[in-house]
């Protein structure tokens, strides 16, 4: 029997959530070769309007994934579409997919509304089972799922692992901090509520105040 397709919304914004999504856009097939991922930076054809190209994505979307990173929580574009995806897909599935050191926790509103999970192996894994319960009869045994991401895991772990790399670069060159100022810094910021007495604090207070620049609290 032919099945036809499940259609996947992937929602990103900024150059770490698209190199994400852009990973799974390509993984995720290969995991379930049923699901149809769809992202904007891939599947619009030249010519074509984009706002329609969304539209139309939105609204054929069955699961709605929203790549999430430290600073696109607040971004215009990912709020638009998880509302877009919270009213389009009602009684389906919207899974904020969050990455690198985001806590769950701090997910603002509406994404927080939503069952959030973590990009990591156990996160990935039950984002897995969720697509596969979405194809329906089209979705493949769980002792063959099982076997497919265990042997298609370590591809993807080892791309976000080159992306967390790179978006840490970036974040370092964007506040003017060495490595060894950023890494201070959040040493200091970690420790810095633990009560006394904490033998580490004082070393970190020091090495604060040798820095070269102007400390520079965050904000």
């Amino acid at each position: 029997m032919d099945f036809k397709k499940v259609k996947v919304f992937i929602s990103w914004s900024g150059p770490s959530s698209k190199a994400v999504a852009e990973a799974l856009h390509e993984w995720l097939k290969l995991v379930l070769n049923k699901l149809e991922p769809w992202i904007s930076s891939d599947d619009i054809d030249p010519g074509t309007r984009w706002s329609a190209a969304v539209a139309k994505a939105l609204s054929e979307s069955k699961v709605g994934i929203i790549c999430l990173t430290p600073e696109n929580t607040a971004a215009p574009w990912i709020l638009f579409e998880a509302g877009a995806l919270a009213k389009t897909l009602e009684g389906t599935f919207v899974c904020p997919y969050v990455l690198f050191d985001l806590k769950l926790s701090n997910l603002p509103d509406p994404l927080k509304q939503f069952q959030a999970l973590k990009g990591d192996k156990e996160g990935t894994r039950r984002l897995v089972d969720v697509l596969n319960k979405a194809l329906g009869r089209g979705g493949i045994d769980t002792k063959l799922l099982d076997h497919a991401f265990k042997a298609l895991w370590p591809d993807l772990n080892r791309r976000f692992r080159k992306i967390q790399q790179l978006h840490q670069e970036l974040a370092r060159k964007a506040t003017g901090k060495s490595v060894s100022e950023m890494t201070v810094e959040e040493l200091y910021l970690n420790f810095k509520d633990q009560p006394a007495p904490f033998s580490a604090l004082p070393s970190i207070r020091k090495l604060r105040k040798q820095k070269v620049r102007p400390w520079r609290e965050p904000r």
